[in-house]
């Protein structure tokens, strides 16, 4: 067995204990004992999917056996509108200071705002949280409008399961991202630049559509540079 087929095999049968218990004890250790059961107890109850960055930094650290040479910016953590108050209430209730913030540059996920309500940012201890309120639901946001795959691996806070499709799991364990154009739009050069320097190699899949803007040029003349 290879081991590009031998690790996809093991993320698809990662336990719920290798990436949610250690989202918990991280919690834990930010925030305390007591604060991270009624953060984690509403989290569950909210539905929230944790995802992006932080998650696929987890699942490198599986592959690999040692943490990757990056470290994720923050935790992305996906709720439906509908069932976001008590979250909400949660971080007001605990004094901490959430900064309402929605984005307009397009960065990593965001091709259609109007699918996102809000996104609250705030810090624990070391680390910056962001709630990611969507009128979707998570999994279907998560699947649709984030721009790179690798990115996709989600964690749900309900049952501590993790989720990714195979094709996924075998960019992540080749660090090769296909990009389509449609990702490539909702994308910017920033952020693949980001990803080259985190290791990962770029493979363009055109599906017949046209690169109609000097933005889309130069984004995939960074595709091909490196």
């Amino acid at each position: 067995m290879d081991f590009l087929t031998s690790n996809c095999e093991l993320i698809i049968e990662m336990a719920p204990s290798i990436i949610y218990d250690g989202f918990c004890e991280f919690i834990t250790t930010e925030i305390g004992e007591e604060k991270a059961d009624s953060f984690l107890k509403v989290l569950k109850e909210s539905g929230a999917i944790i995802s992006g960055s932080w998650v696929l930094w987890q699942s490198e650290s599986q592959i690999y056996k040692t943490p990757p040479n990056w470290t994720p910016a923050d935790i992305d953590i996906f709720v439906h509108s509908e069932r976001c108050d008590n979250l909400v209430l949660w971080i007001h209730d605990n004094g901490y200071d959430e900064a309402p913030m929605i984005p307009t540059d397009g960065e990593g996920y965001i091709d259609e705002l109007y699918r996102i309500e809000e996104i609250l940012t705030f810090s624990f201890k070391s680390y910056k949280i962001q709630i990611i309120i969507c009128n979707t639901e998570p999994e279907r946001f998560i699947d649709e409008h984030f721009d790179f795959d690798i990115l996709k691996g989600k964690v749900c806070a309900s049952t501590g399961l993790y989720q990714s499709e195979l094709f996924v799991q075998s960019q992540i364990v080749s660090r090769t991202i296909s990009i389509q154009c449609d990702q490539l739009r909702r994308t910017n050069s920033s952020r693949i630049l980001k990803y080259q320097n985190r290791g990962y190699s770029f493979t363009f899949v055109e599906l017949g559509s046209k690169l109609d803007t000097p933005a889309m040029k130069e984004k995939l003349n960074l595709l091909l540079t490196k």
